[in-house]
Formats: C-alpha cells, sequence, structure tokens
C-alpha cells in the first residue's frame, strides 16, 4: 500500500510538471507576439533615428560648406584690402571681414550642437540595436 502510495505521488509530480510546461507552452505564442512587436517597433525607431541623423549630418555639411565660403570671401577682402586706395572702402572691407568672421563665429557654434546632436543619436541607435540584438536572440 505504502508503495502505491508513493507511485500515485510521483505520478501526481510528473502530471504538474505537465501542466506547468502545457501552460509555458500555451504562453509561447503570446510572448512571441509580443516580442516581435516589440522588435517592430525597434526598427521603426531605429529607421527614424537614422533619417533624423541624415538630416542632421547634411545640415552639418551645409554649415561647413558655409564657413568655407565665408572664409574664401574674407580672402578676398583682405586681398582687396592691399589695391584700396580709399580710406572708406578700406573701412567698409574691414566691416565686411569682420561680418564674416562673425558669420563664422555663430555657424561653427551652430555646428557644434549639431556634432552633439550627431553623438547623442548615434548612441540612441547603438542603444536601439543593442536591445533589438537582446529580444531577437
Amino acid at each position: 500500500m505504502k508503495e502505491q502510495i508513493e507511485i500515485l505521488a510521483q505520478l501526481q509530480e510528473v502530471e504538474t510538471e505537465v501542466a506547468n510546461i502545457r501552460s509555458l507552452l500555451d504562453s509561447l505564442p503570446a510572448r512571441i507576439e509580443k516580442l516581435d512587436a516589440r522588435l517592430d517597433d525597434l526598427q521603426r525607431s531605429i529607421e527614424e533615428s537614422e533619417a533624423a541623423l541624415s538630416g542632421i549630418r547634411k545640415t552639418y555639411r551645409a554649415h561647413e560648406s558655409d564657413v568655407q565660403m565665408n572664409l574664401a570671401r574674407m580672402e578676398k577682402s583682405r586681398e582687396r584690402l592691399r589695391t584700396v586706395k580709399k580710406n572708406t572702402e578700406y573701412q567698409l572691407l574691414l566691416k565686411e571681414i569682420e561680418d564674416a568672421k562673425q558669420r563664422n563665429s555663430d555657424i561653427e557654434d551652430k555646428m557644434l550642437e549639431f556634432l552633439d546632436r550627431i553623438d547623442a543619436e548615434e548612441d540612441a541607435i547603438a542603444k536601439k540595436r543593442a536591445s533589438q540584438e537582446e529580444i531577437s536572440g
């Protein structure tokens, strides 16, 4: 009799384990669907961040181009300074040079902000990709 009770207890443990496994298996499709949805959201977010990063880089390059144009204008103004004979013309050229320097300074400040934004966006993309890898295993 004692032997039969032990067998019944073992059988009950096995049935409990089977029920737990079935419950786990039943929950897997919902968990997989949830993870797939998170992966889709992450992919969409990565694509949006990459598009934003591309726009930021494009604006940064435009500012770089503006700085180069201002430098070229300043050089031309400096060359013209050497040939100027009137004081008013000389003063105007000095003002042009000073204005171009100020514009470059302002643009370079903006460029630094864009570099910070580029770094932040690249970090965000890297984190999103790491999350994506973690989820997809």
